[in-house]
């Protein structure tokens, strides 16, 4: 997550990306924006079904500040994924929740649903066995682990009804095996003192959960070890809500961010996402995805005097990891197109309208695509 990074809670959200009418658009062919591209220097990140995906997770692509390929070194293995922003999707990940997505059997949204959430048992509480790693290169130092304590306890406060957390120290051989002699080990958090994982101008990253568990670490930035014990418990409590799946509360437009740019009156918000339709949020939570009061807010979570969670994070917490069935689980929600823009009138308009980042933000995640790079949009 950025400096003042702080993320959202939305969960499940389903966005209706603009596209144009597949039988007035002309033929693919004839779109050719490939010298402007090459210019631009812009490389094919996404593709527009995992771009849809993730937006239906409440990670928004387009309007995160970051977004990079990575292959980072963790616990004894090489992991190949995507950074898109605070967020670390591993790419077999990515495929998964895509594949789960776009499935057409029977139970399909229940899938989806299981595949990118976390699992909770029928009875009782599932428990989250928090690892800080103690020793080697990648120890988190004591002042740190203060913090890692507090927020723990802080989730345990909340007293969610399907869902707890327990906080264990472990050896950087105990990460790697990714067990200790307590068990399974499902959220490790590391300092990442070269910024291999977290990434420039970054506090902390997460993983987002995977076929029913929570994401598998939290990378914090070497910096982090100078910061308050208040501020480093809220990056905490924030990457933590990634890797149990909440997004940034404000993920559409990243207004906490500073984000002043206007809604295109031709693409909708934010270069190419235009009104969100059958939003299927938290119970009780706005659905607008511009919320800014919340430690799940994309930055500016430092803002707050209180290391714990605001009242609107709490009751997304508590509803969420309340129930077995995720809300929304059964709802039958349209499919996001699998084509992207090619009318020339329109990709004219944004060549003429955007600047260069914003135009390498939609080709990067497959919302633009032209006849030369648009079968090149693959990992």
């Amino acid at each position: 997550m950025k400096s003042i990074c702080s993320k959202a809670i939305l969960s499940l959200l389903f966005v209706l990306f603009f596209a144009c009418d597949t039988e007035n658009e002309p033929e693919i062919e004839t779109t050719d924006t490939s010298k402007e591209l090459d210019a631009l220097n812009i490389e094919p990140l996404l593709t527009r079904k995992e771009t849809s995906t993730l937006v239906a997770q409440g990670i928004n692509p387009v309007t995160e500040n970051s977004i990079e390929r990575k292959e980072v070194a963790l616990f004894g293995k090489s992991i190949r994924g995507l950074a898109i922003g605070d967020y670390f999707i591993p790419k077999t990940d990515l495929t998964e929740m895509t594949e789960a997505y776009f499935s057409k059997s029977n139970g399909e949204t229940e899938r989806y649903a299981s595949t990118n959430r976390i699992r909770l048992p029928k009875f009782g509480r599932r428990n989250i066995r928090v690892g800080v790693i103690t020793n080697g290169s990648d120890a988190i130092p004591k002042k740190l682990r203060r913090s890692v304590r507090q927020a723990v306890f802080n989730y345990n406060s909340l007293n969610m009804h399907k869902l707890r957390m327990t906080y264990v120290q472990i050896s950087e051989a105990e990460a790697n095996r990714g067990r200790d002699e307590g068990g399974k080990i499902d959220i490790v958090i590391f300092l990442d003192p070269t910024g291999n994982f977290v990434g420039n101008g970054f506090d902390g990253r997460a993983f987002f959960p995977s076929n029913g568990n929570p994401g598998r670490a939290v990378g914090l930035g070497n910096t982090t070890k100078n910061y308050s014990k208040k501020n480093n418990t809220l990056l905490i409590m924030h990457e933590l809500g990634h890797t149990l799946g909440m997004a940034h509360s404000d993920f559409l437009t990243r207004a906490t961010c500073d984000n002043t740019e206007p809604l295109n009156p031709r693409l909708g918000d934010l270069a190419g996402i235009p009104e969100v339709n059958g939003v299927c949020n938290i119970a009780g939570t706005d659905p607008s995805g511009n919320q800014f009061i919340l430690v799940m807010r994309s930055c500016g979570f430092f803002i707050w005097p209180l290391e714990d969670f605001t009242t609107k994070d709490k009751d997304a917490f508590r509803v969420l990891y309340s129930q077995v069935k995720l809300p929304c689980a059964t709802k039958n929600t349209p499919l996001l197109p699998e084509y992207c823009i090619t009318d020339q009138n329109t990709i004219d308009y944004i060549f003429d309208t955007f600047e260069d980042r914003e135009i390498a933000r939609l080709f990067q995640t497959g919302v633009l695509c032209d006849n030369k790079h648009q079968n090149t949009i693959s990992y």
